[in-house]
Order: C-alpha cells, then sequence, then structure tokens
C-alpha cells in the first residue's frame, strides 16, 4: 500500500506511457506526478482522525513507509481500494484541467 507507487503505475497506464523508455516515463510522471500524489495525501488525511495527522505528516517528512502504512491500515477501512480511487479522482482531475 504506497500511494506513490499507485500513482505511478496509474500514470504510466492512464497516460499511455508505458511503452516509452524509462528516462522518458521518469519525466512524465515528474511533471504530474507531485500535484497528484498531494490530492491523494490530502484525501487521506481527511480520513486520518485528528489526533494522528501530525505523525501521520511526520512519517511522510521523515519517509517512514512503515508508519505511513501502519497510520493508513489503522484509519482507512479497505484502504488499498481508497488509495486506488483516490488515484483514479486525481488523474480523472487532471485530464479534465489537460483538457481545457
Amino acid at each position: 500500500m504506497n500511494p506513490q507507487n499507485d500513482i505511478r503505475q496509474a500514470l504510466l497506464k492512464e497516460l499511455d506511457i508505458e511503452s516509452l523508455p524509462p528516462q522518458a516515463q521518469q519525466e512524465a510522471i515528474a511533471a504530474v506526478g507531485g500535484p497528484l500524489l498531494q490530492s491523494v495525501i490530502l484525501d487521506i488525511l481527511e480520513k486520518i482522525p485528528q489526533a494522528q495527522q501530525s505523525a501521520f505528516q511526520q512519517a511522510l517528512d521523515a519517509g517512514d513507509q512503515a508508519n505511513i502504512e501502519k497510520l493508513i491500515a489503522e484509519n482507512i477501512p479497505d484502504a488499498q481500494a481508497f488509495i486506488e480511487q483516490s488515484v483514479a479522482k486525481a488523474i480523472a482531475e487532471f485530464k479534465s484541467l489537460k483538457d481545457l
């Protein structure tokens, strides 16, 4: 359950860049991945009780993947499905902006 990896995999598929060389994939993901990850993290923060939000933010800042996953799993039922839905929503929003 890694939001960053979920976003990366979804972007490869949704942006149809799976066949590009790894360097080109990285550049495309770097261009759009940050805002999408922020959107997913905001969705997660809305589900985590306020008393645990600072612990979640500290884990994010420290890159403590084990604690991030623990806090998500403890506070979000069916966390993997929630993250997948959040990623899909963020990508849909990005696509709608891209089409403007």
